[in-house]
């Protein structure tokens, strides 16, 4: 999944760069954050269901209602557990969720 990606998905013109830095940086870590609470590596690519709801995920950190910390020089941004991300997204990610025994 790249930025262009993310763009296509949210509407946003591809020639509108505005957002890139915040799409190339926060992309990686929304990835991994749903990899993990989904615990699947997605091996054969990402679902069409999983863009969509990383898309929506960084629009929402974007509109920063939900960023725990956030470091301005290199621009890091840390995503909130998923206890106080919105029903409204995690239901993108709800059925491709697997089952973990401990």
């Amino acid at each position: 999944m790249t930025a262009n990606d993310v763009k296509k998905l949210l509407g946003i013109p591809l020639a509108d760069t505005t957002k890139d830095d915040y799409l190339n940086t926060s992309l990686p870590l929304a990835e991994e954050f749903i990899k993990t609470y989904c615990n699947d590596e997605f091996q054969g690519g990402l679902p069409a269901g999983i863009q969509l709801g990383i898309s929506k995920l960084l629009q929402y950190y974007e509109q920063k209602t939900a960023v725990v910390s956030e470091r301005v020089d290199d621009l890091a941004i840390a995503f909130a557990d998923p206890s106080q991300i919105p029903q409204s997204i995690l239901i993108f990610f709800k059925p491709y969720r697997k089952v973990r025994f401990i």
